[in-house]
């Protein structure tokens, strides 16, 4: 699920904020070393600038924090017991031309 909005400050300047909650496509049971993503949010804001008519330049950070998971593993080679914890910092700038 993910909600954001924009607000226009004046006729060059619009803010932006949002926020994402992704849940994971895995189960505890079916969790290995390879896949140990858990459920993640995602924090964002951003911000435009119309330089001209034509030209617009926009920058955005993220903040992503995923869940604390638990993985287990046992077989007849040995065992694996192991807690992920992951989270991102995303930054992003564009910039946009119209002809």
């Amino acid at each position: 699920y993910a909600i954001g909005t924009a607000y226009r400050l004046d006729q060059q300047w619009v803010l932006r904020a949002g926020v994402l909650f992704d849940q994971s496509p895995t189960s505890n049971t079916g969790r290995s070393p390879r896949t140990p993503t858990g459920d993640r949010e995602v924090f964002s804001v951003g911000a435009g600038y119309e330089v001209t008519p034509q030209l617009t330049l926009d920058v955005a950070y993220s903040y992503l924090q995923e869940e604390s998971v638990d993985v287990s593993r046992a077989n007849a080679l040995g065992s694996y017991s192991a807690t992920y914890q992951s989270h991102a910092n995303l930054l992003g700038v564009g910039a946009t031309y119209r002809f």
